[in-house]
């Protein structure tokens, strides 16, 4: 991993430039650059003791602005402001991330995503921080400066700020920012099982489509192969296995229990 070159590609995405190919995007001032977990080239320090910041998307505080920008397609949902509280809207954030990110896998428990995000703000801010979702929904996450301390020096000698140390109004600037970006990119067709308290969710977006049904406790692949015709899939032409998605969510469930 060579954080110069991620520091520069940030720095060219708060350009307002943006790069599918490197995971680059910018809006506002800002500039991102986004990671998959799985890849290989990411030191595993990264996957250590990060913290949640706050919630994004649908789950952070006010986006009257954003929300109203165009329409947003969302199975079975009639207004935009029946968006604002709306999962459904963060799983077209997702979409977009698959995009982004092609070997990008959804689903496990209590967690449909996770990436690693590097960020420059307006001010030449630039930290790390985790962009995922979780129990409490789409979060941005991330590390207290003095956890730094645990990165190679040539890495968190080029880290000059903590997400932790925004107040209200950086962290809507930087989440207005970021959802932003990300709706300049192409949404992505994906497809996961989403593990919680109350059961399991299969959580989706198809054709620019999004939708969620949930099946309890107990489900099996023809459960979820009646729901994938339902919203329009073609399980050769799409080239969709969902039966190793399901097999994987349940393999996952059975580590963590």
């Amino acid at each position: 991993m060579d954080i110069k070159k991620i520091k520069s590609l940030t720095s060219n995405g708060a350009l307002d430039q943006c790069n599918v190919k490197n995971a680059q995007v910018g809006s506002n001032g800002y500039g991102f650059v986004y990671f998959n977990f799985r890849d290989i080239s990411i030191d595993p320090l990264f996957r250590k003791w990060s913290g949640k910041v706050c919630g994004a998307g649908a789950h952070f505080g006010d986006f009257e602005g954003f929300m109203a920008l165009d329409e947003i397609k969302c199975d079975k949902l009639s207004n935009i402001g029946g968006l604002m509280n709306d999962i459904k809207h963060d799983l077209l954030l997702a979409g977009s991330l698959k995009t982004l990110l092609p070997d990008l896998e959804f689903g496990g428990d209590e967690q449909l995503f996770h990436t690693l995000l590097f960020v420059m703000t307006p001010d030449s801010l630039f930290f790390p921080a985790v962009f995922y979702y979780g129990a409490s929904g789409t979060s941005l996450g991330g590390w207290r400066s003095k956890k730094y301390e645990m990165f190679p020096k040539r890495t968190r000698e080029e880290f000059n700020f903590s997400p932790f140390d925004l107040d209200k109004d950086g962290l809507t600037g930087l989440i207005e920012a970021q959802m932003f970006a990300l709706r300049k990119v192409p949404v992505s067709d994906f497809c996961g099982i989403y593990s919680h308290d109350l059961g399991n969710a299969l959580m989706c977006v198809h054709n620019g489509v999004a939708f969620i049904e949930e099946f309890g406790y107990d489900y099996d692949e023809f459960d979820v192969e009646i729901v994938l015709e339902y919203h329009g899939y073609d399980f050769e032409q799409d080239k969709f296995n969902y039966r190793k998605m399901v097999k994987r969510a349940k393999l996952k469930k059975k580590w963590v229990n």
